[in-house]
């Protein structure tokens, strides 16, 4: 059972991670006690961290700055045969071939690709670099967010990639744990 949280700011993820060398993401840093009837929720307070607000489907959703490199407008795919739903192709980008997913895909929405005018998130994940295409970029910016984590592994929601939520210009969006879901994408 989830609770709502007030306000608070996403601590910043940890670049010394012993996860491989990869960044840490939240479910490292944080583990918070539960009773028998319900898991119970702490909220976490740091400085402001910017998150890169996007949609896709309709449906807003955010990132961390830190974590995103760059925001390209729309480049064009070499699709790869076998390849899942989820990768949009290959892109280059300044001399280096970049894995694309699809961010609505990968969320179980519509495919972000088909946006005429699709934005490319190149992300950092360890020393690799892929980018996740998205419908649209809205905003860079300083946002609130609560977050929910609870002490079942670090399952925030049901849907495990939505770490907690926040809003943007009164709209409501949801924080991802991209750690999970590249974790997921690069077997």
């Amino acid at each position: 059972m989830t609770r709502a949280l007030a306000p608070t700011y996403f601590p910043p993820l940890n670049p010394l991670s012993a996860r491989a060398g990869r960044q840490g993401s939240i479910h490292e840093q944080e583990r918070v006690s539960s009773t028998a009837a319900e898991a119970e929720y702490e909220p976490v307070t740091a400085a402001p961290v910017q998150w890169v607000v996007f949609s896709c489907a309709g449906e807003r959703f955010a990132l961390p700055l830190e974590r995103v490199r760059e925001i390209l407008t729309p480049l064009p795919f070499v699709r790869l045969p076998g390849a899942t739903e989820e990768v949009c192709g290959l892109v280059g980008v300044r001399s280096r071939v970049v894995t694309a997913f699809d961010m609505g895909v990968v969320l179980g929405l519509s495919p972000s690709h088909l946006a005429r005018d699709h934005r490319l998130l190149l992300v950092e994940y360890g020393d690799r670099t892929p980018a996740f295409v998205v419908e649209e970029v809205h905003a860079v910016t300083p946002v609130e967010v609560a977050l929910a984590v609870s002490s079942d592994g670090g399952h925030a929601t049901a849907r495990d990639m939505i770490l907690g939520s926040g809003e943007f210009e009164n709209v409501p969006f949801h924080v991802l744990d991209m750690d999970r879901m590249l974790d997921r994408l690069l077997i």
